[in-house]
């Protein structure tokens, strides 16, 4: 056979080659991309049966009642630190003897609310001098109404309310000391504890504490009076005044210079 007629046969071959490289060339790359895509198709696949396992079946029951249960608990936590929080205004002075009628004699009541009211005095002016303060530090307390007429409680009414404005008094004036902040006027509960909406699980109270301490030291009695460390009922704050104390006629090496501090607090209190 003659070279001239084999030529178109072997450029047939050739290009026939030729095409079969382009292709080869063409799909690889696509090959391997949809080998990736398979991999990643029947990963997501695996997925989303776990995810399928988990959102329905015995799985998710399973998991549904766990975090109910888990969220049970944690609230009846919470209602019982409340709860807690909310007795400790209720609580009578300890060490009063309690009647059988859950009530102490008014003649002991009267009593051992002079004696509190000493007891905290002391307290604060002793944690007033390692603040500084001069030793003769005035604490004025609130006073109520049979002490200031000389007189035996009238009934139990009067009582427990004298004895939850002395529970506030305590908790405030002590963590007000904590922040170096002592009452330069006594407490001022504006009205009784009452429900701020229809429904509410909460009861509120206004009180206005008049404080006077140095100023450097007033975010931290803020940050104590709205914690309260935990102890009582949960405190806004509604308004704050500030004003420079006037200078005494005698600067004292190392005495803080004063402001005064009126508080209109926020207390609430859970209630069943």
């Amino acid at each position: 056979m003659r070279m001239s007629s084999m030529m178109p046969a072997i450029w047939g071959l050739v290009g026939l080659l030729l095409i079969l490289g382009a292709v080869v060339f063409w799909l690889q790359p696509a090959t391997s991309n949809l080998d990736q895509e398979l991999v990643t198709a029947g990963e997501k696949e695996k997925a989303f049966a776990d995810e399928r396992a988990r959102r329905v079946g015995t799985m998710y029951v399973t998991d549904l009642s766990t975090a109910r249960r888990e969220a049970d608990q944690a609230l009846r936590s919470v209602t019982e630190d409340l709860e807690n929080q909310s007795a400790l205004l209720d609580a009578w002075f300890s060490g009063l003897a309690i009647g059988e009628n859950g009530t102490p004699a008014r003649d002991k009541f009267r009593d051992r609310y002079t004696f509190y009211q000493d007891e905290l005095r002391r307290e604060l002016a002793g944690i007033a001098r390692t603040r500084g303060r001069a030793s003769d530090i005035e604490i004025p307390l609130h006073q109520p109404e049979f002490l200031v007429q000389k007189r035996e409680p009238n009934d139990e009414s009067e009582m427990r309310s004298a004895q939850r404005v002395a529970n506030i008094e305590r908790l405030l004036l002590r963590a007000a000391a904590r922040g170096s902040a002592f009452p330069r006027n006594p407490i001022e509960i504006r009205r009784g504890f009452t429900a701020p909406s229809e429904g509410s699980k909460f009861s509120e109270a206004r009180v206005v504490i008049h404080l006077e301490l140095p100023a450097q030291r007033l975010h931290d009695a803020l940050k104590s009076l709205c914690e309260l460390d935990g102890e009582g009922p949960i405190v806004r704050l509604e308004a704050l005044d500030t004003r420079p104390r006037p200078l005494p006629k005698r600067i004292e090496e190392n005495q803080p210079l004063l402001i005064e501090a009126d508080l209109r607090l926020v207390l609430a209190t859970y209630r069943k």
